[in-house]
C-alpha cells in the first residue's frame, strides 16, 4: 500500500519546520517511521534536509504549492538530495490521486 511507496523511496529525510506548529522531523522512509525531534535516527543521516515555514510546507503536502515554486521562490530550502525529495512529493501526489 502507500507504506510501500515511500519504501520504494527508501533513506532518511529530516524537515526542519518554522511556525507555531513547526518543529523538527525525521522520516525513515526504510522503516515508515516518523521521529519528532531529537529520537535517534537509527544512526542514519539524513539523505536531505528540508526547511520551511509551516504554511508553505503544509502548501506543499496539499499540492497547493510544487517544490519548483517553493524553491525557485526561496520558500522551500533544501539541503542534501533534490531527488529524494522530489520523489517523496511525488508519492504524496499519487497517494493523494488515488
Amino acid at each position: 500500500g502507500d507504506l510501500n511507496a515511500f519504501q520504494a523511496v527508501g533513506g532518511v529525510l529530516e524537515f526542519d519546520i518554522q511556525g507555531d506548529a513547526g518543529g523538527t522531523w525525521s522520516v525513515d522512509l526504510d522503516q515508515g517511521q516518523v521521529l519528532t525531534g531529537d529520537a535517534q535516527k537509527g544512526g542514519k543521516a539524513p539523505q536531505a534536509i528540508v526547511r520551511a515555514q509551516e504554511r508553505d510546507f503544509m502548501a506543499l503536502i496539499e499540492g497547493r504549492m510544487s517544490a519548483q515554486d517553493g524553491l525557485l521562490t526561496e520558500r522551500l530550502h533544501v539541503a542534501g538530495d533534490l531527488t529524494k525529495l522530489l520523489m517523496v512529493i511525488d508519492t504524496f501526489e499519487q497517494i493523494r490521486n488515488a
